[in-house]
């Protein structure tokens, strides 16, 4: 459908993009004052609804023929790992967790088994979400949670800040 290009695929920066920009917005949501954001299980239906749309974004890419499902995986692991340290500079938060992308734990192409070990791209075997547990084939860098530091940045915590009145 697109024309094939000239340079590597992995990851897909479809996928980390609208990965990426789908945990910024939940985490927006999630700070907001405003109902019904703030009610736990409206949190709960909205991150489905943003993650099902980033999937959505990257695996059009598979379709159109210029990504394969590892590159969405991989994106989507980068994605939510910056998306996470970027929420964190901007909302004082001084450790965050970075997830890796373990490509030897992708499940391989064979039509014979059922999803997600059929080696398409299923965001929510990446990781528990909800709860951001590393499953599969997405696994936590360094010690233990919490563990790689970040320096907070006073003009995005004031961009963040003024984002969230948008929404109070």
């Amino acid at each position: 459908m697109i024309l094939t290009p000239g340079h590597g695929s992995f990851p897909s920066g479809h996928a980390t993009e609208t990965f990426m920009s789908a945990l910024v917005l939940l985490r927006l949501l999630q700070n907001s004052t405003i109902s019904p954001y703030s009610v736990p299980a409206d949190q709960a239906s909205w991150a489905l609804q943003l993650m099902r749309l980033a999937s959505r974004v990257a695996m059009n890419r598979t379709v159109a023929g210029v990504h394969f499902p590892v590159d969405s995986a991989a994106g989507a692991v980068l994605g939510m790992t910056l998306g996470q340290y970027f929420v964190n500079r901007c909302t004082q938060v001084t450790s965050y967790n970075a997830w890796a992308f373990d490509g030897t734990a992708f499940p391989e192409p064979s039509g014979a088994l059922p999803p997600p070990n059929d080696g398409d791209f299923y965001w929510d075997a990446l990781f528990n979400f909800p709860n951001q547990i590393p499953t599969a084939y997405a696994t936590l860098v360094g010690p233990q949670a919490g563990a790689l530091p970040v320096a907070s940045n006073l003009i995005l915590q004031w961009l963040w800040d003024q984002a969230v009145a948008e929404w109070t």
